[in-house]
């Protein structure tokens, strides 16, 4: 090569000591003796124990988080970190109960809060969270969010956490066109859960929340910001003993299940309830109705 600068192909490892030299050459040959320098990188800041769960209490911004300025336009660009207006607040705008991350979208603001890295193992993994819209400082029970801002957005972005462009998005709420609608977050807070499907290896994953007009004045929340790798889902297998008027449920054990959690309804599509949890692979129930409908959840976690 002849320039006097070398950019390496592809990204280094962490926790790494890479060693270098430069050999200048001419008509003779490369010249001897060159001294050799060094430098380790930083060790992994990788996270590869699940589930990952924030709930953003304590100090502010967790550790491994970061919150950028910048717009969700490419090239997107983004500011230094702590130049967005992510911040701590009482979930639901609620005092004295627990705490969320929390965005005002009022006037022009664009804000990106970004996770830690993350090891996505395989295509079983999904992230979770609580989502809330309220207006600016009011809980569920004061006044409504503005429903004026028809440019505000938000959006879940996973990269490598070195670039980032809109192709990135996994999901989005928009006033817009989008399938999940931006006015329709519900004030008391709804559970999304996001596949990373087709998104394994180190990913980070960005919460972006903009407005381009000064227009609705609201709050936007996320709590409860989970990473976990979903298990399989059992297959239940249903029996009834006639003598003991009992429902016997059975299915086979699922890979790295520690309990399972079951679930009752009247009809398939209805709401399902908790009845009880197993250790094992069986559970026995009475029958209440005359018809009922039951699920077997598997989960790592008690």
């Amino acid at each position: 090569m002849t320039q006097q600068n070398y950019t390496p192909t592809s990204y280094l490892e962490y926790g790494t000591t890479y060693y270098w030299r430069v050999v200048p050459y001419n008509d003779f040959g490369g010249a001897i003796d060159c001294p050799v320098w060094s430098f380790t990188t930083k060790a992994d800041p990788t996270i590869y124990s699940f589930p990952y769960t924030q709930d953003f209490e304590g100090a502010f911004n967790p550790t491994g988080w970061t919150d950028h300025a910048g717009g969700l336009v490419d090239p997107i660009v983004l500011g230094t970190d702590g130049s967005s207006l992510w911040e701590q607040d009482d979930w639901l705008n609620i005092a004295a109960t627990e705490k969320a991350a929390r965005i005002n979208i009022f006037g022009t603001v664009t804000g990106y809060f970004i996770s830690p890295i993350f090891n996505i193992a395989n295509d079983n993994y999904v992230v979770e969270f609580d989502l809330a819209l309220l207006k600016y400082n009011q809980p569920p029970t004061g006044t409504p969010p503005a429903l004026t801002g028809v440019d505000d957005r938000f959006a879940v972005l996973v990269s490598d956490g070195f670039s980032w462009s809109t192709a990135n998005i996994i999901r989005e709420w928009n006033n817009s066109g989008s399938a999940d609608v931006y006015n329709n977050i519900s004030v008391n807070g709804t559970h999304v859960t996001i596949s990373l499907a087709g998104l394994t290896g180190r990913k980070r994953i960005a919460l972006f929340a903009g407005s381009t007009i000064s227009n609705a004045d609201n709050d936007l929340m996320v709590n409860n910001f989970t990473v976990k790798e979903m298990l399989q889902t059992p297959v239940i297998n249903i029996t009834q003993d006639q003598v003991l008027n009992q429902i016997n449920l059975s299915w086979t054990a699922v890979p790295n299940a520690v309990i399972y959690r079951i679930y009752r309804s009247e009809t398939p599509n209805g709401t399902f309830e908790l009845i009880g949890t197993s250790d094992g692979t069986g559970f026995q129930t009475t029958p209440t109705t005359s018809k009922a409908f039951f699920k077997v959840i598997a989960s790592s976690v008690r």
